[in-house]
């Protein structure tokens, strides 16, 4: 086979990854539970931790069985804090933290898949992220969604990517990688009406 004129070896096409269809509908059902799933004014109550700032007690069951099921003992999260500098987590409960505070801050989050791919135990899905910065308990003194002071009421909707680590069928880490979108939330995505 001739070059691919990029390099001086011969190029052969590159068979796509086979994604395992188990694992599509395992990174699709994990993020359903966790994020999709609205939560009812008796979960609110049953999950606000004992104290300011203190852990979440129970999240909803669907969520709590989503965290055994599908997520690994040696859970790595990766992100990058307001001024870039990485982050790292390892474990369930400060996931578990981030799921409370998301869900307190957003009435109505909805996340939809709109595409995943695979490569080895990597597998990256393509997001949109709606909803609106009013907080389910309706106090209107406390932050809002993305480090706003208070909730703007205004809804919101922007895409971001997340890729996901697998090991032994269960999710071993994740990286949310913040899209430009994210970055602008500020000035053209929120109040953004689909």
């Amino acid at each position: 086979m001739p070059g691919c004129g990029f390099a001086p070896d011969d190029c052969a096409p590159q068979q796509p990854d086979s994604l395992d269809p188990a694992i599509e509908d395992l990174v699709k059902d994990f993020i359903d539970a966790v994020w999709n799933h609205s939560w009812t004014a008796g979960e609110y109550l049953a999950a606000q931790p004992l104290g300011p700032g203190g852990d979440p007690r129970d999240l909803p069951q669907v969520t709590e069985d989503a965290l055994t099921n599908y997520m690994h003992q040696d859970y790595e999260r990766h992100r990058r804090d307001g001024s870039g500098t990485r982050k790292m987590e390892t474990g369930i409960a400060g996931f578990r933290k981030c799921i409370y505070l998301v869900h307190c801050a957003v009435t109505d989050l909805k996340v939809t898949v709109l595409d995943i791919v695979a490569c080895g135990d990597c597998v990256t899905v393509l997001l949109l992220l709606e909803g609106t910065d009013v907080r389910p308990d309706g106090l209107p003194n406390m932050p809002g969604l993305f480090g706003a002071a208070q909730p703007t009421g205004r809804r919101y909707r922007f895409h971001t990517a997340a890729l996901f680590c697998m090991e032994d069928n269960r999710i071993k880490g994740d990286y949310l990688l913040y899209g430009a979108d994210l970055l602008r939330l500020g000035e053209s995505q929120v109040g953004h009406q689909p």
